[in-house]
Parts: C-alpha cells; structure tokens; sequence
C-alpha cells in the first residue's frame, strides 16, 4: 500500500472520512503515556516506594519508556492496511505481533531507533533497553515461547502463512520520528534524533547468508532474552513487573476511555483518588447490625492494628460486619476489595450488603458480572475476549468497594488479564479476603505471595477453620505482620449444632429424609459428582415424598441455574418441608439452613463448610441437627485425592455419634495432616518457567480441565435479545447463556459467539430440569 499521511493505532469508525486523534499512533501514544504517568502517581504513594527511591526510578523509567514504544510495531504497511480495512489486507494475519515487532525494534533489529536509543540510554545499565522490550512486548500477555498448545495462530508469535514474502517498517514517518521525540523528551537526551530509516523484514530465507529472516530474528530474540532476563537481581525483575503491570493498564485506560467527554488522563486521576472515608462504612455498619452491639470478637477484629490481621470464627458469627468495621479503620483512603471464593459468594455479598449502599461507590466485579462493550474491534489480531475484560475492568478504578472473586486480585500474581487490568485499583487497596479456609494449594500459594508482595496494604483474613500447616505457612511468610489470631466469641463456637452419623452408602439415608420431610423439616443432600447428583434426584422422584425436590448444579445455562438457586432458597425459607439435592456448589452459594444434610465423604475442610448449611441459626439449648455420611470412594483420584478422603475418614471417626460444635470441628482440623505442596511460584514477578521476560497467563486454581459454552439451539434468542438492546455480542453480555462443562477433548470448536464456543444438539444433550451433558456420555464425573 502507499505511505499514508498518518499512521493508525487504532480502526477510524466507517462513517469517518479522517482518524480522531486518539485514533492516530501518536495521538494513542500520548493516552496512554499520559494514563502511565497517572498510574505511576497513585502506585507511588500506595506501594512504599519512598524506602525504595532507586527501584522507583527504575520502574517509572522502564513504564514511560514502554508506554511510548508499546504500539510502534503497528507502523508496517500490512498492519496500516489492516487498520485501514483495505481490500487487500482486510481479516489479515500479521507476520508477528505487533507488540513483539515493538520489542525487536527497540532491543534487537537493526535500525536507526535501536542505534540512538543504546547511546542515549548507556548509563541506565547493559540490560535496560531488553527490559523495555519486554515491558512494551509484553502488554498483550502474548510474549511467550511458542508453544504446541498455542492453538490459535494470532497467539503464535511469528505467523508466516498466507502472508507475503516481506513487509516495510515505516521509520522514516513522521509520527515515528514524533514518538521516538517522545522518547528523548522523557529521557531528557541532548542526542538528535537522528533520520530514521524504513526497514525491510523478509520472511523467507534469503540467499544472502547475512541477513535474518523474521523467524530467525525471533528465536535469536528469545534465545537473548533467556540469557539476560536470568543476570536480573530481584529489585530489577520487581520494577520490570511493576512496568508490565502500568503500560498493560495505561494501554486499557488509553483504548477504552476515549469516549469520556473529559480527558481520560484526568478521569484515571479523579477515579484513583476516590477512596473510603469513616463516614461511608458506618451506614453499612448500622444497618447490618440494626440497633446491636458489636460481639466481642467483632470488636476485637475492629481494633485490630496489625498489618494482616485473621480471624477464625465459624458460620454465622458475624465476620463480614466485623470485616466492614475493620475497614472503618484500617481502610480509610484506600479502595476496598472484599474478596469471596466463588461468584455466588460475591454476588451475594454485593446483594447483602453494597447494594443498597447509594451514596457509596461500589461495583460488583467477576466473570459474568454485565457490560457493554462500547469499542469495536480494529483488526483480527485484536481479542474479543480481552477486550471485553479490558472494559470491564474499568469499572473498579473508580470504586470505593469492591465485591469480586478472589480472582480479581490474586490473579495478578500469574498474569490474568482482569487483575492486571484493573492493578491501579488493586495497588490503593485495602483487602478482605473471605473462606481462605476453601483455597486450594495453588490459590493459597498466590495468596501467600499477594501478602509478601504488596507488604504496604491492610489486609484482613477470615476463616471458619484453618489447618495447622497453613497457619505455619501463614507466620512463616509475614512474621511480626500477622497478628495473633482472633477467635469467633466462645458462646457460638461452642454451641453444638450438629450430630454425625457413619452410613454405608446413600441407601441407607432415605428413611431418615423421609422422616424429616414428613415432619416438615428441611433437607439438604450434597452430592460429590454431577452424575451422583442426577441419580439422587431422580431416585426423590420415584418415591412419595410430600415436596417436590430440586436438583441444583453448575452444568446449567448460567440463567437457569440462577433462577434454581432462587427456587432453593425459597423452598428453604418459606414454610413447610424443603429437599434440595446438589452439587458442591451449594457449599458457598447457599445461605441456607437445613435440619438434616446428607453427604458423602469428602476432604474434611469441605466437609466443615458443607456443615455450615446446617443449622446455621442455632438457639440456645436447642438440640444438635443429624448429618448422615456415607462413603464414597475416588477410583480416578477424581474430583477428590484418595488421600484426602483417608485423612478426613481418620478425622471423622472421633467425631461421629457425638454432639459438635464449631470450635469441635476446627480443633479437628487443625490435627488434620495435609500432605500438600504450596507454591508460591508467580508469572508476574518470576516469568513463566522462571524466564522473567514471558508475559503468558497461567492457570490460578487447581483442577481439571474444563470449558464453558453456548448451545446452538439458543442463538436466535441471544441475538434477537442482544438487538433489542442495541449491543453486540460480548463474553458477558451472554453470559447468562452459558453452561461450564469438563473438557471433552472430542469436541471442535468451529464457531464462536462473544468469545464462547458454540455447541449443537447433537454434541451437547441439555435438559432444563437435570442440566447438561455431553451426548452419548454418562452423567459427567465433576
């Protein structure tokens, strides 16, 4: 194609005849420059980088540095003909990242730009100029290895199909001079930009044996960056994550904003300042505790000055007010993030105590909480699914409290996008992170190192019961930062609610649910497996029960297991008899009380939290309520080890047939020897495989593989729905259509909607009473 006058960041909508000027490269450059420094003002004074002025100035320096370089790869004539939707270049792949072509400009490519930039930053250390590469390369979290299981070719970063046999690096435009100026301002060089040059990159092997083809320059690239990203010291791979972390964001703040009618660079100040105050907290004090006093324990939490402060109280003893108090104190100018496990727990902890909270900002945040996508995509290159959570993450910059997953934030530790995203949010926070008793080994290792890292925030941890080793773990990582433990007020902790009962299999459990049901009672049966769920409801259905029962679990369209969960509750709180059979998914979700709960053996923490669905309102001097479990054994070490259900079977034998209270089970607990590794290995701060110049997501949480999808069959509903209200498809505006499924590896994708892939009938069987499967398979293990 012809140079054009200007070059683009970023597609110009159809309907214009000339780009805006955030639209234009430079014009993005300078957004996100300016978004950078914003970030770097609020991280500043919230990270305590006063004791550390010297790793400070290495960050600010390797941030400003990438924000301006970050998109310079895009001013090649294949990626301008991209943005420009030119016929001949329209839905093209481009040879390499964008991002990835930036790094080689700066560090490796031989051209004008990295000449000058050698020279004016010699001083700055022999591998500075590689870590602004990696900062700018990275802001997509697609510097990798290439990897076999990089399926789609846009994350693969050299793709040389179909494309031609070169393309022109445009360094001789004007904008590039005007971003590289950008450079030497910021660096305050006296060195003359010099004339720029445009490069030719072949793609082919050439017949001079001196010149490097695009994937040689590549692999010689990573190769380079293996050696040197090895000699960093400590304080230097902190300020490298750090910069990842701001250009990431700033690029967010810079793309999305530009449809504020304020600056955007303005905004992101104004958003970041708004933070908790005495006043705001007290209203949601009072109305939660409506006219009471708080409990001694509550007060105790309250005046709790320890930097990490943790509290062990049971079920239903007041934490989350004693969290909200707390923050009274120990959050004020800060953005709360109050952490839950699951996206049930976070939604109804928005409900139960934010929502009405009117005069607060406050935001509930997770993978399916709604919003609009208001950008269009500019080239195939580019993401939906990062968009989206690109938008998304927004939302938390000007927040006051934040009710999310606790994935929001510790997922920042191994390069999730949202955390990132939103990390001038997390980087002014305050944090409560709730039921750390259910984290597997691999969230608690991320929440071991969240601790260590952001040593400057106040952070509260609750739990109903914590393991021994875990607590060591705990004192071992903060040392004189973790106050003492504080305990739930002894008259509740020793209250007994419940009464175990050893049964051989689920056969044995019918006469008592029946006897229960008939008496009005109320009954809860948590299943291990979807398939065992199934098979319990369909064995209530045969029999002549006075209700009807309700199976609830997570293989349902994302609606219609909201509405289940609704029906449950209701069933549970109106009066009459109540059976509600379902997955572990109700450990959490449910704030419900039952009479009686039947479940099959499983790790003892999850067996404490399935208990806490048990008379969860004792009275006084009111008798125990029965739990019945039975055995239950993991042949394929799935969903549970075999070990886990050795300990908690040693456990429960000193348990059964007795009257227990919480603080009974917690005292077992903590005698409970878990055999687990925790790792507090990292992404963000160590690299991938411990190669700190990779920016690639990795997995938070254990567990199997898994993948969420959209029937076909739903589709003219989604869209005629989408039309009516004006919005295109986007991961979580039809959110409410998908359904979690474990990974089949039989099924294909071959089509997509918001980012999900879409499965037939003849592919997925689904029923709205009993939920989905794959066809042709039995009832799903997990």
């Amino acid at each position: 194609m012809i140079k054009p006058q200007e070059l683009l960041a970023k597609s110009p909508d159809n309907s214009q005849t000339t780009a805006k000027p955030w639209e234009s490269l430079p014009g993005h450059t300078r957004q996100v420059l300016n978004a950078a420094k914003k970030i770097i003002a609020a991280v500043e004074n919230s990270h305590g980088f006063q004791k550390h002025r010297e790793g400070f100035d290495l960050f600010q320096q390797l941030a400003l540095m990438g924000a301006i370089f970050h998109d310079l790869g895009k001013a090649t004539n294949i990626f301008q003909g991209m943005l420009r939707r030119e016929r001949d270049y329209w839905n093209k792949i481009h040879p390499v990242r964008h991002e990835i072509l930036s790094a080689l400009i700066i560090a490796y490519l031989d051209n004008p730009i990295k000449d000058w930039a050698q020279e004016v930053f010699n001083n700055n250390g022999r591998h500075f100029l590689w870590m602004v590469s990696w900062v700018a390369g990275g802001h997509h979290l697609k510097l990798h290895l290439d990897q076999p299981y990089l399926r789609k070719e846009t994350d693969r970063l050299v793709r040389v199909q179909g494309t031609p046999r070169e393309f022109i690096f445009w360094g001789s435009h004007p904008d590039v001079k005007e971003i590289v100026e950008m450079v030497a301002c910021f660096a305050s060089s006296k060195i003359k930009v010099p004339e720029l040059q445009d490069v030719i990159i072949p793609l082919d092997e050439d017949d001079d044996l001196n010149a490097q083809n695009l994937t040689i320059m590549v692999e010689d690239y990573v190769d380079d960056s293996d050696q040197r990203s090895a000699q960093l010291s400590v304080e230097e791979k902190m300020a490298l994550s750090l910069a990842k972390a701001v250009v990431i964001a700033a690029d967010v703040a810079g793309s999305a904003l530009t449809t504020e009618p304020t600056d955007p660079s303005g905004w992101i100040e104004a958003a970041l300042q708004q933070t908790l105050s005495p006043e705001e907290l007290d209203k949601v004090i009072k109305d939660k505790l409506g006219g009471i006093s708080l409990r001694y324990f509550q007060k105790l939490v309250t005046e709790s000055t320890a930097p990490v402060t943790l509290t062990i109280a049971g079920c239903g003893s007041g934490k989350t007010v004693a969290a909200y108090s707390w923050a009274k104190h120990r959050a004020v100018g800060k953005k709360l993030f109050f952490c839950y496990p699951t996206t049930g727990t976070a939604s109804a902890g928005f409900e139960d105590y934010l929502l009405a909270q009117s005069t607060m900002e406050r935001s509930l945040l997770h993978g399916r909480a709604q919003v609009d996508l208001e950008r269009m995509l500019g080239t195939a290159e580019e993401d939906l699914w990062e968009e989206n959570q690109r938008l998304e993450s927004l939302k938390a910059w000007p927040q006051q409290v934040i009710a999310c997953t606790v994935d929001t934030v510790l997922g920042i530790m191994q390069n999730q996008r949202l955390p990132l995203y939103s990390f001038p949010a997390i980087a002014s926070g305050a944090f409560v992170f709730d039921e750390i008793h259910n984290y597997d080994a691999k969230l608690f290792g991320a929440l071991l190192r969240f601790l260590k890292t952001f040593n400057e925030a106040p952070v509260l941890l609750m739990s109903a019961s914590i393991p021994e080793n875990r607590l060591k773990l705990l004192q071992e990582t903060l040392g004189e930062r973790l106050g003492d433990p504080i305990t739930g007020d002894q008259e509740l902790e020793n209250l007994e609610r419940y009464q175990l009962q050893w049964c051989q299999g689920p056969e044995d459990c019918w006469a008592t649910v029946t006897q229960i049901l008939q008496n009005r009672g109320k009954v809860l049966w948590v299943c291990n497996t979807v398939a065992d769920a199934v098979a319990a409801y369909d064995h209530a259905l045969s029999m002549d029960l006075p209700v009807s029962p309700v199976l609830y679990h997570s293989r349902f369209r994302y609606r219609d297991r909201v509405h289940l969960q609704e029906k449950a509750i209701k069933q549970f709180r109106q009066k009459g008899p109540a059976l509600v059979v379902s997955t572990q998914v109700c450990e959490m979700s449910l704030d419900i009380s039952a009479d009686l709960m039947v479940t099959p053996l499983a790790p003892f923490p999850a067996l404490i939290q399935r208990l806490g669905r048990l008379n969860r309102y004792p009275k006084e001097n009111s008798p125990p309520c029965l739990s019945l479990v039975y055995d239950f054994s993991c042949p394929e070490n799935r969903p549970y080890r075999r070990q886990e259900l050795v300990l908690a079977k040693q456990a429960l034998s000193a348990l059964v047939d007795k009257p227990l209270s919480q603080g009974h089970l917690a005292a077992a607990l903590e005698k409970v020897q878990v055999s687990e590794e925790i790792k507090t290995h990292s992404a963000w701060l160590d690299g991938v495989q411990d190669k700190v110049w990779q920016s690639n997501q990795r997995p938070l949480r254990e567990g199997d593989a898994s993948v969420t999808v959209i029937l076909r069959q739903d589709l003219p509903e989604i869209q005629n729905e989408l039309k009516n209200r004006g919005q295109k498809p986007n991961c979580h505006n039809v959110a409410a259509w998908t359904i979690p499924m474990y990974f089949y590896p039989q099924f294909m994708v071959s089509e997509r909607l918001g980012g999900y892939p879409v499965a037939g009938e003849d592919i997925i069987e689904y029923d709205l009473v009993r939920g989905a499967k794959w066809r042709k398979q039995g009832w799903q293990i997990i």
